[in-house]
């Protein structure tokens, strides 16, 4: 798979306690592309028929 994206957010961060973070995001937009192949084998022996 190959893929980029990225996005800008607005928000806030608190830090609660030595590497706690809260971080709070109220807007934002995003853009990505993915582009990729899937396969898969599985042996569909036990299966019936209707799960097939």
């Amino acid at each position: 798979m190959k893929g980029f994206g990225g996005g800008l957010m607005i928000g806030a961060q608190w830090l609660i306690a030595k590497r706690v973070v809260l971080y709070w995001y109220i807007i934002g937009a995003h853009y990505g592309k993915l582009k990729g192949d899937g396969s898969a084998v599985t042996d569909l022996d036990s299966h019936s028929a209707s799960e097939k």
